[in-house]
Order: structure tokens, then sequence, then C-alpha cells
């Protein structure tokens, strides 16, 4: 069985190596020697054959025969296998590996009674046009309640329109699109009666 170095395989192993089967997805992160193993202070017998209680001897019918060590990863633990321990049933995964994604967006502190919900749906929009997914979005408020004061407020609240209403701020570009294209639309319509009269 041809065995490389990145495959993700659900493997199979014989005897006493079944003791290794599962469904899991395997990654081959590795392909050594025997000697590979011990000049990098590991402990191949102990590591290897003792737990599928094989003997020494098994270790050196192994080394004599230049068997390789494929070292498989899963969920962060290590699995030592002998490459002539491998059933040829063993199936490979032709699929795509998937995971799930939390995107953390910490936004600055804004009035309690503040409404966000608008912002949370363009997010959601943001994400099904470029990704086709819907996500699911929760509002959670990470700080205490701090009393801030009114002057400060309504300075915070100019700030905050000036930064809404600046040039490239993506809803005014999109008005500002929507707009030229009805003028255009117009214009067209207006050009297509004087070519039909």
């Amino acid at each position: 069985m041809n065995i490389q170095i990145g495959t993700k395989n659900k493997f199979e192993f014989t005897s006493p190596f079944d003791v290794y089967n599962n469904d899991a997805i395997l990654e081959v992160v590795s392909i050594s020697d025997i000697a590979e193993l011990e000049a990098n202070n590991l402990k191949p017998y102990e590591l290897i054959y003792k737990p599928v209680s094989l003997s020494v001897t098994d270790m050196y019918n192994d080394i004599s025969s230049n068997i390789k060590i494929i070292v498989l990863k899963t969920n962060g633990k290590y699995i030592y296998i002998p490459s002539n321990k491998f059933s040829k049933s063993s199936s490979t995964v032709s699929g795509v590996v998937y995971n799930s994604r939390t995107i953390l967006v910490k936004i600055c502190a804004l009035p309690k009674d503040e409404v966000i919900n608008a912002s949370i749906d363009d997010i959601k929009l943001l994400f099904s046009q470029q990704l086709g997914i819907i996500p699911s979005i929760e509002e959670v408020v990470t700080s205490a309640d701090t009393l801030i004061d009114s002057s400060d407020h309504t300075k915070y609240v100019v700030d905050r329109k000036v930064i809404r209403n600046k040039k490239g701020n993506y809803k005014s570009q999109v008005s500002l699109l929507e707009k030229i294209i009805a003028d255009k639309d117009e214009l067209i319509s207006a050009l297509k009666c004087k070519v039909c009269k």
C-alpha cells in the first residue's frame, strides 16, 4: 500500500495493532526508520511494540527487514505503526475536511440602549453572500456598565455619525451606486422613447 506524508485515511491495521482500528481519520505525519526514532530520543520498543505485547525480537526482525514506522496523528495524539501492519483494506478518505470557525468582533462601548440588530443582519448577509452560509451570531456584553458624562456622550454620538457618513462607508457607497443606476435607467428609457419616435 502506498503511504505518503500528508495522506489522510481511515486506516485499518492487522493484529496486534488492530487495537487501534476505529473510524477516526488519521493523518500520516512522518515515515521513519526505527534507528531514526532512537536518534530522536524515542524508545521504539516501549513506544510501539510493548503496548501490543510484542517482543524485542519482533522489533529486531522489523529492523532487519527494513520496516518503516508510520507516525499517524489524530486529535492531537500520535500512533506509531510498523508499515507491514497496515491492512490492504484501508479505505482512503476522498472527502473534504471541515471544521467550525468562530470570528470574534470586538466593538467599543456603546450606549446600553443602542440596538445593533441591523449590524448583525448586515454581518449575516455578508457571510451569506461571500461564503454561502448563515452564521449564528450572538450579542454578548463583555464589560460592566459604565456611566459616561452627558457631554462626552454627545461628542461620541457626533464622532460615530462622522464615521458612518465617511466616504467609503459601504452603505453610502451602495446608496450612491443605486442612484447612479436609477439615473442611467431613466436616461436609457428617455433615449428609447426618442428612438421610437
